[in-house]
């Protein structure tokens, strides 16, 4: 399964985000206001050990993701 299935998953096939992974894959909206990008599996499992905010901040941090505009949370509540 290619990482922009399960993001895919997680947030909804309609989701305001524009996603890229290193394997390829991309989902979401093109040209969407939000655009998240995978770049190493490093990213993928810091995505996987903490999901949400804290996998985000650490997959910037070590400069294996990039995302540019504001993210908001993607579930409702």
């Amino acid at each position: 399964m290619a990482l922009a299935e399960v993001f895919e998953k997680v947030a909804g096939p309609d989701a305001p985000v524009e996603f890229r992974a290193y394997d390829g894959s991309s989902s979401g909206t093109a040209g969407a206001p939000v655009r998240i990008t995978v770049r190493s599996p490093v990213a993928a499992s810091y995505l996987a050990q903490a999901p949400g905010s804290l996998g985000l901040a650490r997959a910037y941090i070590s400069g294996t993701s990039t995302s540019t505009g504001t993210c908001t949370p993607l579930s409702p509540g």
